[in-house]
């Protein structure tokens, strides 16, 4: 509880809803152009995220559930479909 209370913290997590066709793992809370929450279930790999109705530029950062550590991104412009690679293995919130 306490990971999630940290992003409900900095996050407007109540105005996301779950878009989950906007990541290619699945997991997605959005406030489209604004704010995106997306959960890798899996291993370390690539997956994407559709950013194509965004604009602007996006802070990156990694959640590391088992570690409970977040480790920042390379920041990602909006406008387009985005890969992200997840840094270490498990599951993984990239925000």
């Amino acid at each position: 509880m306490g990971q999630t209370k940290r992003y409900a913290d900095r996050m407007d997590l109540a105005a996301m809803v779950p878009i989950n066709n906007l990541s290619q793992t699945g997991y997605c809370l959005a406030n489209p152009g604004k704010e995106y929450l997306a959960f890798q279930p899996g291993n370390k790999g690539e997956f994407t995220v559709n950013l194509k109705d965004a604009a602007g530029t996006f802070k990156v950062e990694w959640l590391d559930v088992y570690a409970d550590r977040v480790v920042p991104g390379k920041a990602v412009e909006g406008g387009g479909v985005r890969t992200f690679t997840t840094p270490f293995a498990g599951p993984r919130h990239c925000t």
